[in-house]
């Protein structure tokens, strides 16, 4: 059989891929900042997790009512105001850094409002790919995609955000803020897709109407024999992989022995993973099947986790941080496309926020969790935690329907003569 090469996608969908990949070179040096300047402000367990909650919590909060803003908006508009704001947020924490007036609640707050715009930008984000790219190269652009934001994020900005923490601790966040700047100017370039999207504006009771939209999501959710497992494992999954990462910045530094430095250079080289991953993970899932790679990599995540509480050595850490970052990658992959394909474009926000609802929702419990067990237990327990917490997930997802699952993505498939 020989395969017939995929068309080129389109220069729409790279200059999203820009803008993202610019934003997240940004995120890399904030998400090593934040830790690294939290862990000089305080040592507790509690107070440090609380930044990872509060970045969190929007997404318990609002995911659900912007999926439907984002289902009457114009899903590139809400892009570049959401970078716009956090650019104004993520810009004044540099300069109280700086000028050494900063303190935790003040990160916390950061965090709050940061994760707000993510929420609407995340969202808008993946509701607006389905229109730019054609529906058979969708795992292909949401690959990049990711790759691009582990890529830029870990790879790349994060050891630079330590080398520039070494430096002076105000630089990361700065350059970030600087990052969403120019990713919104980059997001301006791609004409308004408004006319494709949008379903009639809101009647005169805007808010029953809402209600209204919002109940529509969630009907259409609940009623999907994939999806709604799906989001029950995603909430799962997000509580297990919270746990040992809200404290991980202390893993670092007291089990494993390393400074600001190498907490930067194993945040760098677990991103190795996810590039691989989302640059050649569709072939892999293509080669094993959308089911199977859901529990190949539900298995993967549960292995890694438990091993790196036996034996947590930083080289060791490192390679099981990878290894699971490949399998993130392929479940990512697989998960997102699924929704790109199963839902309808007019009901994709609402449904689609909801979904991430049961997942990014659970992140503050997750963190909380992984701080109390880690202050009663020892900063390895979170991780064999989580570990039990991804067992359950696995037998969710073993009871999708297989058939159904793979019927489902028959279209994403690369066609063949």
């Amino acid at each position: 059989m020989t395969q017939v090469p995929q068309p080129r996608l389109p220069g729409s969908y790279w200059r999203l891929w820009g803008a993202s990949t610019i934003s997240n070179l940004g995120d890399g040096m904030y998400l090593v900042a934040m830790p690294l300047i939290a862990a000089e402000l305080t040592r507790s367990e509690v107070r440090i997790a609380l930044i990872a909650a509060c970045a969190a919590l929007p997404w318990m909060l609002f995911s659900i009512p912007v999926g439907a803003i984002v289902d009457r908006l114009d899903r590139r508009q809400i892009m570049i105001a959401a970078n716009l704001c956090r650019g104004g947020v993520i810009g004044i924490i540099a300069v109280l850094v700086a000028t050494d007036g900063i303190e935790v609640w003040m990160l916390w707050l950061a965090a709050l409002l940061l994760g707000t715009g993510e929420v609407f930008f995340d969202n808008a984000t993946m509701a607006l790919v389905p229109r730019l790219v054609p529906e058979a190269q969708l795992p292909r652009a949401n690959g990049w995609l990711y790759a691009a934001e582990l890529g830029a994020n870990g790879f790349l900005g994060t050891p630079l955000g330590g080398v520039l923490f070494a430096v002076a601790a105000f630089l990361p966040f700065m350059l970030d803020a600087w990052s969403f700047v120019i990713a919104a100017v980059l997001l301006m370039s791609i004409r308004s897709l408004r006319h494709a999207d949008q379903r009639p504006p809101a009647t005169a009771g805007g808010f029953p109407r809402l209600r209204d939209d919002i109940r529509e999501g969630w009907q259409f959710l609940w009623g999907h024999d994939i999806l709604r497992p799906l989001a029950g494992a995603f909430a799962l999954v997000s509580i297990a992989f919270q746990m040992p990462l809200a404290v991980l910045v202390l893993f670092v530094h007291e089990t494993l022995g390393l400074g600001a430095r190498g907490y930067a250079v194993i945040l760098t080289v677990i991103t190795i993973g996810p590039v691989l991953g989302g640059m050649f993970g569709d072939r892999l899932v293509r080669r094993l099947g959308r089911s199977t790679s859901l529990t190949v990599a539900l298995t993967t995540w549960g292995l890694c986790l438990l091993a790196t509480a036996l034996y947590p050595h930083a080289w060791f850490v490192a390679l099981a941080a990878t290894v699971q970052a490949i399998a993130t990658a392929v479940w990512n992959m697989t998960t997102v496309s699924l929704r790109q394909v199963l839902v309808p474009n007019e009901l994709f926000g609402r449904v689609n926020s909801i979904y991430r609802w049961f997942g990014w929702g659970m992140i503050p419990v997750g963190a909380l969790l992984g701080a109390l067990i880690a202050s009663g237990l020892g900063l390895r327990a979170p991780y064999v935690a989580a570990a039990a917490v991804i067992v359950l997930a696995w037998l969710i997802v073993r009871r999708l329907d297989r058939t159904r699952v793979d019927e489902a993505t028959a279209s994403m498939v690369r066609p063949a003569t």
